[in-house]
């Protein structure tokens, strides 16, 4: 029975390249290599890869708020979190930035 935990290069380079672009889900990362997520976590991290944080695009933000979007929809058309959307609408109200 071979060793769950081995891995090829080939699926550490795939995990190496996808794992920083933030345009991939770290399940697209899993499902695309046939692992659990927490094994992506625990190979990446193995690895010291980091994550960078994703930009929230202020602007877009409210922009789409002025038109009367909701935050979860804000979240989904921008693609982040809605505490993102919530954490740029804090930080504009907090600069006294125009926020929807």
């Amino acid at each position: 029975m071979a060793n769950a935990n081995i891995c090829t290069r080939e699926e550490l380079d795939f995990l190496s390249d996808t794992y920083v672009d933030r345009s991939w889900h770290v399940s697209e990362i899993a499902n695309e290599l046939g692992w659990t997520v927490k094994k992506v976590y625990a190979k990446a991290s193995y690895l010291g890869l980091k994550r960078g944080r994703r930009r929230v695009d202020w602007k877009a933000v409210d922009r789409l708020r002025r038109q009367g979007m909701t935050v979860r929809g804000v979240a989904k058309q921008l693609g982040c979190s809605r505490g993102a959307v919530c954490g740029a609408l804090r930080n504009m109200k907090k600069r006294g930035a125009s926020c929807g």
